[in-house]
């Protein structure tokens, strides 16, 4: 048999006897099936799809996919309509009587000949037309492809419902026609799917453009525009509603909006859908739609069919508004699933009950509780509802959301129908629908539940399941009112302990995990701190492997704060690792795990890089809420806003669990550190007094740390060293790292400033062996100036500690204006010569004077300058003295010279520093003498007083420690003319007036005005804080800092 076009574009059959012509189709009907269909009411534009089709159309063959009634034919109308392409289109409308090749090449040729003499009739063609075939042709799709070659212009020919054509035959053809058809013609295949065609390796060349279901599914702004066409008055909570219930299926919207109470929408599913499928599809739809999702196991049992899941596949392939979720599981549309079970209930009203029961059984025997539940409160079968609930310990209502409302809102809902008699009549159903409260965030609610757990008599023993449950509950609705009670905390620690043999039984392990974790939140809120660490880690332990997923990521996240908090930086990044998985089952312990990835951060990283983890919204978990104020504030303060810091704290009150010990005493102390940051050490002294006197435990480390801040800050270092002394004789390598570096730093400071310089240096060394291994810095920034000082001047770049000394340094530099650049760092570090040196610069001391000051020639002063100038990347004394500032090696202009590193404490000073004193007298008598010219004085008794000392301090580099010790211990001596001018008159400073008359001095100097307001000019300033000669006029004073 062979096929022949006619020049009327039909199809005319040759046998080898002689024509047999093939009955031509009627021309109206042709001329139907080459028409753009005429759509019925309103068509909402799309812009989003239409940007998405014409992506599409770019490649040579166009693929638009979806369900029944997913706007795919509406789409291209009105896509052609409002668009108006330039090259002519072709409509073929398709039909099953398509799977006839006579009928559909036959009307394929005819879209051919329309399409040339369009082309003809814009004048874009020679008029001849495609080439007419040979007058005997054995191949169809030969000549289809030679006519498409004719077409003189680009075409753009649409193949709707292209999933209607099944025939092998015709397939092959269409694959053919697509493989080999000019590019300049433009094919779009629209329809349910195309699973009867091949296009592999045409999608590998990249070939063929998609539009997919999920495309076309509405938006909500789509379904608005739909409602409001169709009249059907769109208030947001319809469009919610309808949106939810079609998920964006433009036909549910349409006959929704027509029908609310959709009886339509099984009617067109019946007609569209279900009736269009083969028998063995249809009954697998009936008999597994009632589970809310169906695995391929769970159909093979109730349709004793083998190949139900290879049918499921197929549903999806043809968009029968199944879709697959992975892992063997499938998912009805709801409106199909309404459907469906309308249609079981009328055809099977006999087997629902059944089919209820054996799949009900399938989901408990593989532990969906969850799923098992609804089928039986579907099936009102309450007997076997309670037992699932009491068999599964309490983990359903704690399973899934957060625990203010997410997590018990659906199952408070699908319980609200149980028998109350059921409920009063048994403790342990009591206890499930009083944690169902609590997962919802309402402890009050709960009570009452609570109440008939605990009390309700039972037949024999108590159960030691009931008695963990309601352990656990009181302990979940004391964290969630902020009231901790620590009987309850101790009888939940004795039966956690009691119960050690049954842990490792399956069938005690969850309830007394569930008990672990609570009590783990439970000692948080009562502020042990360490022991809540321990006992996260414990309740982690426990809840792996019970089913408890939500809760296992909780306590992943709690104990990754807890440890970060303790400084244990490197561990907690590791702990505070979750998947994106696992942070969308959970989003209360994804904001945990942020929330310990700041803390990390602001310990250990670069400044400001912490803020960034944490997002604007509050977490729903009241107890995860309290915390994540707590880490704000604290990034608060440190970016230098108390002000915020102090409001974010007052947002906390609204929390009930802010009510107990742990954050009431958290958010207190970061009042405290609030108003020390401020400048107000006398308010943050007093808020601190009164957090110590309501903590659980007064002596804590760190608050000890704080104390000592707060003492140093008001000028009190002996305070503050007794506020540390006995957290610094216990520091332990095994303790709290955070904890003991601070409390080493405090105890550094104090000791600096008592003048203990050799002890400040070795807790420093101590603090920084603890720090480096975490890489904590942002104690050390905390711990203020005096630590800056001990690390520039006494911790060596070379030594042991120069890796994390020159990382402080660089925290301190970000601290003060602003992040180092690279022209910031030393190029090398300075001598102690050198830095002694420096110290003058600030001064108005020629080099003449800084050499008889330190004993040196003036050329050694000159060469220790270069190297100075060299090092410091400057070029003259004003720009060395800036880069000193800005690197912490001198006191900064807006240092008051009265503040806090500055007093000197009334103790009894070393006899070697008394030395110094008395050296110090003579030097200045020796200077002023040369000056006048006297004898004892003159240069000559200054260099036979340098060949002495130079004598003495033969071993290498033993003068310029001296020098350096000197010019920071050196106490005090006041030489002072009378009235007469005449007689010199000494006296001796004590050293508790020391700090007040360098503040007074200072004063004096910076105002440029004397006590009586006399301005005047100062020959001498104060050199830095470190010590060194201050002289005003004709008076001289020594001053020293520890």
């Amino acid at each position: 048999m062979q096929m022949t076009m006619t020049s009327s574009g039909t199809w005319t059959r040759r046998g080898t006897e002689g024509d047999e012509p093939h009955r031509p189709m009627h021309p109206l009907l042709l001329a139907e099936k080459l028409s753009v269909p005429r759509l019925a009411g309103p068509i909402v534009p799309r812009p989003r799809l239409y940007a998405a089709l014409a992506a599409a159309v770019r490649p040579r063959i166009t693929t638009l996919v979806g369900p029944a009634g997913s706007g795919k034919t509406a789409l291209l109308v009105s896509w052609l309509r409002d668009t108006a392409p330039e090259y002519p289109v072709t409509w073929v409308n398709l039909d099953s009587g398509d799977n006839d090749p006579d009928v559909f090449f036959a009307c394929l040729g005819a879209a051919v000949r329309r399409a040339a003499a369009a082309g003809d009739a814009a004048g874009g063609g020679n008029g001849a037309g495609p080439a007419v075939p040979r007058a005997r042709a054995a191949d169809p799709v030969r000549e289809l492809l030679d006519a498409l070659y004719d077409l003189a212009r680009p075409t753009l020919l649409v193949l709707d419902n292209v999933h209607e054509l099944a025939d092998p035959r015709v397939l092959r053809g269409l694959e053919r026609l697509l493989r080999h058809g000019p590019s300049p013609v433009h094919v779009v295949l629209s329809g349910r799917g195309t699973a009867g065609l091949r296009l592999g390796r045409l999608r590998l060349s990249g070939e063929v453009g998609e539009v997919t279901a999920a495309t076309l599914a509405c938006t909500r702004e789509e379904t608005e525009a739909v409602l409001a066409a169709l009249d059907a008055r769109p208030t947001p909570e319809r469009v919610d509603a309808v949106l939810a219930r079609t998920a964006g299926w433009l036909a549910g919207v349409r006959l929704l909006a027509a029908a609310p109470d959709g009886e339509g929408v099984a009617e067109y599913l019946r007609e569209e859908v279900l009736d269009r499928q083969p028998a063995e599809a249809r009954a697998l739809l009936l008999r597994t739609c009632l589970a809310d999702r169906v695995h391929a196991e769970l159909a093979e049992e109730l349709t004793g069919n083998g190949g139900a899941g290879s049918l499921l596949d197929r549903l999806v392939r043809d968009h029968a508004l199944v879709a697959a979720d992975g892992g063997g599981w499938f998912r009805y549309h709801p409106m199909l699933r309404e459907a469906l079970r309308t249609q079981l209930r009328r055809e099977m009203p006999g087997a629902v009950a059944d089919l209820r029961r054996r799949t009900a059984a399938w989901h408990a025997a593989r532990g969906d509780t969850a799923g098992a539940l609804r089928l039986a409160v579907a099936g009102a079968d309450w007997d076997h509802a309670a037992r699932l609930l009491v068999a599964d310990e309490l983990r359903l209502p704690f399973a899934a959301g957060d625990g203010s409302g997410a997590g018990g809102g659906d199952l408070r809902h699908l319980l609200a129908g149980f028998p109350e008699a059921r409920v009063t009549g048994d403790p342990e159903l009591a206890a499930v629908f009083a944690a169902v409260q609590l997962a919802g965030g309402d402890p009050v609610a709960a009570e009452p539940f609570l109440y008939l757990a605990e009390r309700t008599p039972v037949e024999g023993p108590r159960p030691a399941a009931l008695e963990r449950s309601c352990l656990a509950l009181r302990l979940c609705q004391g964290c969630l009112r902020g009231e901790i009670d620590r009987t309850v905390v101790k009888a939940g620690r004795e039966l956690l302990r009691a119960d050690g043999g049954e842990v490792m039984l399956p069938a005690h392990r969850r309830g007394v995990a569930l008990l672990g974790y609570h009590l783990a939140v439970a000692t948080l809120l009562a502020d042990e701190p360490e022991p809540a660490r321990l006992a996260f880690a414990e309740a982690l332990r426990l809840l792996e492997g019970t089913g408890h997923d939500r809760l296992t990521l909780l306590a992943r996240g709690w104990l990754a704060l807890r440890t970060a908090s303790a400084g244990r930086l490197t561990d907690a990044a590791q702990i505070a690792t979750l998947t994106a998985a696992e942070e969308r089952a959970a989003p209360a312990a994804a904001t945990l795990a942020r929330l310990a990835r700041a803390v990390v951060e602001l310990e250990g990283g670069e400044p400001g890089g912490a803020g960034d983890l944490l997002g604007d919204h509050e977490p729903a978990d009241p107890v995860v809420a309290v915390a994540s104020g707590l880490v704000r504030a604290r990034l608060l303060i440190d970016e230098g806003e108390p002000g915020a810091a102090r409001t974010e704290l007052d947002a906390l009150r609204h929390h009930p669990p802010a009510r107990a010990a742990w954050p009431r005493h958290a958010a207190t102390l970061l009042h405290a550190r609030a108003l020390l940051a401020t400048g107000d050490p006398v308010d943050a002294g007093a808020v601190l007094e009164r957090a110590l006197g309501e903590a659980a435990a007064p002596d804590a480390a760190d608050d000890a740390v704080l104390v000592g801040t707060v003492r140093l800050a008001g000028d009190d270092p002996a305070a503050a060293l007794r506020a540390v002394q006995r957290h610094v004789e216990a520091a332990s390598p095994d303790g709290d790292p955070l904890t003991t570096v601070g409390v080493l730093l405090v105890a550094a400071s104090a000791h600096r400033r008592l003048g203990n310089r050799h002890e400040a240096v070795r807790l420093l060394e101590a603090a920084l062996g603890l720090a480096a291994p975490e890489g904590l810095t942002r104690v050390f920034v905390d711990a203020g100036a005096d630590i800056q000082a001990l690390l520039t001047l006494h911790v060596r770049p070379e030594g042991a500690h120069g890796a994390m000394r020159e990382k402080l340094l660089r925290r301190f530099e970000a601290r003060a204006g602003g992040r180092p650049g690279p022209s910031q760092a030393l190029l090398e570090p300075l001598t102690n010569s050198e830095l002694a040196v420096l110290r003058y610069l600030p001064s108005l001391m020629v080099n003449e004077e800084i050499a008889a000051q330190m004993y040196l020639s003036v050329n050694t002063v000159k060469s220790h300058l270069r190297s100075l100038y060299r090092k410091l990347d400057v070029t003259n004394r004003r720009s060395a003295v800036a880069r000193a500032r800005r690197l912490g090696l001198l006191l900064t202009r807006a240092e008051p010279r009265s503040a806090a590193p500055l007093a000197v404490p009334a103790v009894t000073l070393p006899a070697r520093v008394g030395r110094v004193l008395v050296n110090d007298r003579r030097r200045c008598a020796g200077h002023r003498g040369r000056r006048h010219g006297t004898g004892l004085g003159g240069l000559a008794g200054v260099r036979r007083r340098r060949l002495v000392r130079r004598r003495r301090c033969r071993r290498p580099g033993a003068g310029e420690d001296h020098r350096a010790e000197a010019a920071e211990q050196a106490g005090g001596q006041h030489r002072q003319r009378g009235a007469g001018g005449a007689a010199a008159r000494q006296q001796r400073v004590r050293p508790a007036e020391l700090g007040g008359r360098l503040g007074a001095l200072d004063r004096h100097h910076v105002g440029g005005q004397r006590p009586g307001g006399v301005p005047h000019r100062p020959r001498r300033v104060p050199v830095d804080g470190s010590g060194g000669h201050v002289r005003t006029g004709r008076s001289r004073r020594v001053a020293g800092a520890p």
